[in-house]
């Protein structure tokens, strides 16, 4: 998801959409709230029309700061509360594979496979290291945990893998936007809202079931 979607629906959620929405893409977002009385949530924030997003005074940039450090936190809370794996194919043409090769900043390999096959490998730091042998090069899947890079501005993309929904992201940068800002009540209701609807999203999730250990 992009955080620029992120950002403006959060900025809809604390009255503030109407202080950014200038420097945002054209919307029709407030009219519909308006005239329709759904809840911001409810609006399809990709329907909206696209249009370069115009610079942003000075003024305004300390602002966008907290709500980009309020994704930052957020990102953080959701590692304790869902692990983030992925499964990647890669093609190799050694038994060497750079961790540089995969597309998220990985934690832990959780198992590697060619053609439905579990292979033997060892982590070293940098690196993996396949104990079977082929003739290269082939093509392995790799499933692995990772964590979030930090983000920096509204064109970066958060890569949650459709773990959470973007709604639901949204409603915890509104809380933690308020507790940056000392509106702790404000927070307190923001942070429910979050923690309701990321049970929801923790519910639905079955790709994140880390297979059980085979002792030898």
């Amino acid at each position: 998801m992009k955080v620029l979607d992120v950002i403006k629906l959060a900025c809809a959620y604390l009255g503030l959409y109407d202080d950014f929405k200038t420097y945002f893409e054209p919307s029709t977002l407030n009219q519909e709230i308006e005239e329709e009385n759904v809840l911001p949530e409810q609006i399809a924030i990709s329907e909206v029309v696209e249009t370069p997003i115009q610079p942003m005074p000075e003024e305004k940039k300390e602002e966008l700061e907290l709500l980009l450090l309020s994704i930052n936190n957020i990102q953080q809370k959701l590692l304790k509360e869902i692990p983030l794996i992925t499964k990647e194919k890669i093609k190799i043409d050694t038994n060497k594979i750079d961790f540089l090769n995969l597309s998220n900043n990985h934690i832990r390999i959780i198992n590697i496979k060619s053609k439905n096959k579990k292979l033997d490998f060892k982590t070293f730091d940098g690196y993996i290291l396949l104990n079977d042998y082929f003739e290269y090069p082939i093509e392995v899947e790799i499933e692995y945990s990772y964590f979030l890079p930090k983000v920096s501005n509204l064109l970066d993309i958060i890569n949650l893998d459709n773990t959470v929904k973007e709604h639901t992201l949204a409603l915890g940068v509104a809380s933690e936007y308020c507790y940056i800002q000392a509106l702790f009540d404000d927070a307190d209701i923001w942070n429910k809202k979050f923690s309701q609807e990321l049970e929801i999203d923790k519910q639905k999730i079955r790709n994140f079931i880390i297979p059980k250990r085979n002792w030898r």
